[in-house]
């Protein structure tokens, strides 16, 4: 009887045992889940590049919207200035090769090549009295038809109201009327808007990569060129020139483009946050274009630069043959004019 007692005993200390060990094993595996860590968001690797040097209002705008992409955790973008990644033109070229590349182009680089003439017409001379005004343009329905264009053709254009700078002659002589600019090789970036410009203006115009401009003026295959005050002295110009215009011919502006293949392999998320660095940075870069070209001005004007006045109305007088010699859809003079009426109506 106790040996059946105690078999007994042991046969019910073996199953609770049993239980026990049972029991405990959904515990270990829960625990071991919640200690597995969560699957990280690959990043989607991007270049973002200009031609422009270090220190100018693009140059910071770049630097503040590769931090805003990289901070999203969603990105990592590498940022290449001063012509590091090449030209305009070569940049465009990777741009439309499906590069994971973000360009810094002005609205004719990217109309060039796109092959949508139009959107060189946001460089028209004289077009802005002031540099946020362009918004009349990049705000408009007319503006949008356009980029849709450029899309077709594998450009995404993110935006185009990022201003480079007021553009203004730099020269060894004094351009006071377009009648001056008789026989002057004048410099010009490598887009048919400059070229129209100048020869509407009387010059002869000739592009060079501003890469090599410093000895293009020395060696005098330049005679002069037009450029930005902040940029010119970064790029330190004002050691080849002895002019500078008061009055601004063009405000230059630039945007950011990138291959349209690339936009579609993003997410909605990425594609937000590029959008909205965008917008962010546009209003940056005015406000850091203003604090640049004042303390510009005056590095010139202490490292020796002439400011002139020129006859402001004799240059505007050349702005229709700029519109004829350029290739433009027919009544885009017109627009950019109602555009800009309505606007000025309205601010």
């Amino acid at each position: 009887m106790k040996r059946l007692l105690a078999l007994v005993l042991t046969m019910c200390m073996v199953l609770a045992l049993c239980a026990c060990g049972t029991a405990a094993a959904p515990a270990e595996t829960a625990s071991a889940d919640a200690a597995a860590p969560a699957e990280t968001a690959e990043k989607t690797v991007l270049s973002l590049a200009t031609v422009c040097a270090a220190g100018t209002p693009t140059d910071l705008t770049c630097l503040k919207f590769q931090q805003i992409l990289n901070d999203s955790g969603l990105f990592d973008v590498t940022y290449y200035g001063q012509s590091q990644y090449g030209s305009v033109a070569d940049m465009m070229e990777n741009v439309l090769a499906d590069d994971n590349l973000i360009a810094i182009a002005s609205p004719a680089d990217i109309g060039d090549a796109a092959g949508v003439a139009d959107m060189s017409a946001l460089m028209a001379p004289f077009l802005c009295n002031y540099p946020r005004e362009i918004r009349a343009i990049t705000e408009s329905d007319w503006f949008a038809g356009l980029t849709e264009q450029c899309y077709a053709k594998n450009i995404k254009v993110i935006n185009c109201d990022l201003i480079e700078g007021t553009r203004y002659f730099w020269t060894t002589k004094k351009v006071v009327e377009p009648s001056d600019m008789a026989g002057l090789k004048f410099r010009v970036p490598g887009s048919a808007n400059y070229v129209n410009t100048f020869t509407a203006f009387g010059a002869t115009p000739v592009t060079i990569a501003v890469g090599d401009l410093y000895t293009a003026l020395q060696n005098g295959t330049a005679d002069a060129f037009e450029f930005p005050l902040a940029d010119a002295y970064a790029w330190q110009l004002n050691e080849v020139s002895k002019y500078v215009a008061n009055q601004n011919y063009v405000t230059g502006f630039t945007g950011l483009s990138m291959s349209a293949n690339v936009w579609e392999t993003l997410t909605p998320e990425q594609q937000e946050i590029i959008n909205n660095a965008a917008k962010e940075c546009s209003e940056y870069c005015f406000d850091v274009f203003d604090e640049k070209t004042e303390e510009a001005k005056q590095l010139l004007i202490d490292a020796g630069i002439e400011f002139y006045d020129v006859d402001v109305d004799a240059y505007r007088a050349c702005v229709d043959k700029y519109f004829e010699l350029s290739n433009f859809s027919d009544g885009v003079q017109e627009t950019l004019d109602n555009l800009m009426a309505e606007y000025r109506a309205n601010h």
